[in-house]
């Protein structure tokens, strides 16, 4: 095993594990006890249950939240001395059983995921059950991947709903996660899937009173079954209120395909509930800028780029009229998005991907085949998937329900269900697109549904 950490100075990593350990106890507690008041909804508890959690678990662990606040007060002063006083790398990088020579694929899967990974406080506000578990059951979902590559786009006019939405995950080679907001989840991650990828990068981000206030990294995350030989952090430049305390921004890595041939893979997570403000779309400028100074200085002369991709958490659809600034961003002309017809109109087969929250705990949402089926239903995926007829992200979003007629009825609209905010895109002309496919296997885990895209790379 190879580990890169984020300092190179031994008094730096020692300090900085020291914080974690001073600060994290206390951050778990106090997360455990705050979302012991917040419930999830529908509220399935027997009366017994609440009683002991609001009376009997939340008053225990605010007593221990209060014991271990001196320690973490210290451990939160020693991690902004290290992030003032010493270099630091943007991530951490963790490698096993790095092969001598690579094998060149003639096609190449990638996968995007928004799993939610992090203080139980924080899933528990977007409606979503215990952390714990839910990592596990995530993990043992994308083990679970079958062999095949995904093709599902040789004739694409006989593309439909019920063959780009799946039921489990197809092979991926490389896995971009979103919202694994700490190193504790990160390293639970790396060591379920150590066995399938071999090569991953996590806790990114600049920690800086600028960036991030000294609080939350990126949340980015990339397991990769080829080497990852260079890596670029972007914070994004315009935040607002409470998203200056996360490090927002994009990744870029290289990755070793073998004899001279690398590929390019970005993940992001643009900013939550911009509002009226045009905060997105000033991220995407930021990313197609990055990415093209990336390759310039990056790529050598004798390396063959096969792929060029961008894959995450855009926060922006490409029907709402509140997001149509952004579906007109210059990053949607240099690289493709293969759901996308035009600004402003999607393919037949594409579905929605931002799911409504309050949706995530119900019975047949913990069926993967049966949300498949709610997926690729136009008129059911309205009550699980938002409608893409956003005017303003506010955090209504979280709890809206979809829209009726003029006779309370929920029926088909060219919208309906439709808001698709995961994406994968790849750079205009660089590849081919094999398949593309929407992913109901995290059904109930996370609030998001996950893309994966295949690439064939013949050059």
């Amino acid at each position: 095993m190879h580990y890169t950490p984020r300092y190179s100075s031994q008094l730096a990593r020692f300090i900085d594990l020291l914080s974690f350990i001073l600060t994290y106890p206390w951050l778990t507690v106090a997360s455990l006890t705050v979302a012991n008041y917040l419930i999830l909804k529908p509220d399935q508890r027997s009366l017994k249950t609440k009683m002991l959690h609001y009376f009997v678990y939340g008053p225990l662990l605010g007593c221990f939240c209060l014991i271990l606040i001196p320690f973490a007060t210290l451990g939160y002063s020693l991690w902004i001395f290290i992030c003032v006083a010493f270099e630091s790398s943007t991530y951490s990088l963790v490698s096993f059983n790095k092969p001598e020579k690579i094998e060149r694929q003639n096609c190449y899967s990638v996968g995007t995921m928004n799993v939610m990974l992090g203080q139980e406080v924080l899933g528990k506000f977007n409606n979503c059950s215990f952390v714990y578990d839910r990592l596990k059951k995530i993990a043992a979902q994308i083990v679970k991947q079958e062999d095949s590559v995904l093709c599902n786009l040789q004739n694409v006019d006989q593309l439909s709903k019920s063959k780009s939405v799946l039921s489990s995950f197809p092979n991926m080679d490389f896995i971009c996660l979103q919202e694994v907001t700490d190193r504790f989840f990160a390293l639970a991650l790396v060591s379920m899937l150590r066995k399938h990828y071999s090569h991953f990068i996590f806790d990114i981000g600049v920690n800086a009173l600028n960036t991030n206030m000294y609080l939350a990294n990126s949340g980015l995350m990339i397991a990769s079954k080829y080497p990852i030989v260079k890596v670029k952090f972007l914070p994004f430049s315009k935040k607002k209120g409470w998203q200056r305390a996360v490090s927002y921004g994009v990744v870029i890595c290289k990755l070793d395909l073998g004899d001279n041939n690398v590929g390019i893979i970005a993940n992001l997570h643009t900013m939550a509930f911009q509002g009226l403000d045009p905060l997105i779309n000033l991220a995407l400028t930021e990313v197609k800028d990055e990415m093209n100074m990336f390759c310039k200085s990056e790529v050598a002369s004798t390396e063959q780029v096969l792929f060029d991709v961008i894959c995450g958490d855009f926060n922006t659809d490409n029907l709402s009229p509140g997001d149509a600034l952004a579906a007109e961003n210059d990053l949607f002309r240099v690289y493709s998005d293969p759901a996308m017809v035009r600004p402003g109109l999607d393919q037949e087969w594409a579905v929605g991907t931002e799911m409504r929250q309050l949706k995530l705990n119900t019975p047949e949402m913990q069926d993967k085949q049966i949300f498949r089926n709610i997926l690729v239903d136009d008129v059911r995926r309205r009550h699980y998937i938002v409608d893409a007829d956003v005017v303003e992200q506010t955090f209504d979003l979280m709890v809206c329900p979809p829209k009726p007629d003029e006779n309370g009825e929920v029926l088909y609209q060219p919208f309906g269900g439709m808001r698709r905010i995961d994406k994968i895109l790849y750079r205009t002309g660089s590849a081919k697109v094999e398949g593309v496919g929407y992913v109901s296997a995290l059904a109930g885990l996370t609030d998001h549904v996950p893309v994966v895209t295949c690439l064939s790379c013949h050059n």
